[in-house]
């Protein structure tokens, strides 16, 4: 086979795979920050595409900036494992946390939602 049409025919398996690959979600974040009280107001949008043929029931949502919120978390573990001391005796206040106030589906209308054992993971229960 000629190397030419060998190279063109891998360049058009490329392309051809590239345009059907497609991502399952879109993240928009409007976040203000207010430096003298310490805080980040976030307006958040996830639009999630299931791919799949069934039906979702609930989604998973990692919470990341709640795992600094106290000394069980995981995260907090993890840097005590490291021996990271300034973490572990630093005070509730001075701990990043997040509080949710709603979560809604497209149409406004509000998701039952949760943190389980993990404060770092939402599970939001899907309409």
């Amino acid at each position: 086979m000629n190397f030419s049409i060998l190279r063109n025919f891998i360049l058009f398996i490329f392309l051809l795979l590239a345009f059907s690959i497609r991502a399952q979600h879109n993240i928009t974040i409007d976040a203000k920050l207010n430096a003298e009280m310490g805080i980040v107001s976030i307006t958040q949008e996830i639009v999630y595409k299931n791919h799949g043929t069934i039906p979702l029931q609930e989604i998973y949502l990692n919470d990341w900036a709640n795992s600094f919120s106290n000394k069980t978390t995981p995260l907090a573990k993890r840097f005590s494992e490291d021996y990271e001391a300034n973490f572990h005796f630093e005070k509730n206040e001075n701990r990043g946390r997040s509080i949710i106030y709603i979560i809604s589906n497209k149409r406004s209308i509000p998701l039952e939602w949760e943190r389980g054992d993990e404060v770092d993971i939402v599970r939001v229960k899907l309409d």
